[in-house]
Parts: C-alpha cells; structure tokens; sequence
C-alpha cells in the first residue's frame, strides 16, 4: 500500500493533496468499482490537458488534468482558474508528490474503497 512504501509524513502529505483520509489501501483491483470513461466522458482528448504539479523542492511532475482532479485540493484550485496549468504544492515534497501521482494514476479508472 501507499503507506506501508514510504515514511510517516509522506503519508501525511497524501492525505493533503489527495483530499482524503489516508488509510491501508488494498492494493487488489475490485472490478466493481472500475469507472466507465464513456459514462463520465473522460475519454475527450482535448479536455485532458497536461497540467504541472511543482513540489516544494520546485521539482515539477506533468499530469493529465483527468487525474490530477481526483485530489480535491487541486479540483478546487482549478475551480478557482480555470485556465491554470502550473500549480505550486509547497508543502508537498518530491517523494511524496510522486507517490500522490501514483496512486492518483491508479485510481483513474478503478476507484478507491472507502475508509470507514
């Protein structure tokens, strides 16, 4: 799981970027919770911009805007501007922000089980 591969504080910083509560997560596919990219229209190649996470080293990560939505931290940024395509996450270090990436990547078509 996402928590068990690195330190305690990456976890920390996770659950902030993500928007979410950070838990164990199963790391097996539950075909149940596959998304249908057709049903919510993901699949429009023009609407998927390339957006820049930067991490508060400055190191900076490409990723599709289909993605990077699914942390509420950055839907809500890019509800506030639109047309953004940089965002800065100064307390979000390199580790961690690639580790957010991955599971963030993961999660884009099969969705995370809820923690209770």
């Amino acid at each position: 799981s996402v928590g068990d591969d690195v330190g305690e504080s990456v976890g920390d910083d996770v659950g902030f970027a993500v928007g979410i509560k950070v838990g164990e997560l199963d790391e097996k596919e539950d075909l149940g919770n596959v998304i249908d990219d057709e049903k919510l229209g993901l699949d429009d190649e023009e609407d998927d911009v390339d957006l820049i996470l930067i991490s508060k080293e400055d190191k900076e990560f490409v990723v599709k805007k289909s993605v990077a939505i699914m942390s509420l931290y950055v839907k809500n940024l890019l509800d506030l501007d639109e047309e953004t395509t940089n965002i800065p996450l100064p307390q979000i270090s390199s580790e961690a922000l690639e580790k957010i990436i991955e599971w963030l990547e993961y999660h884009k078509r099969i969705m995370p089980r809820q923690i209770p």
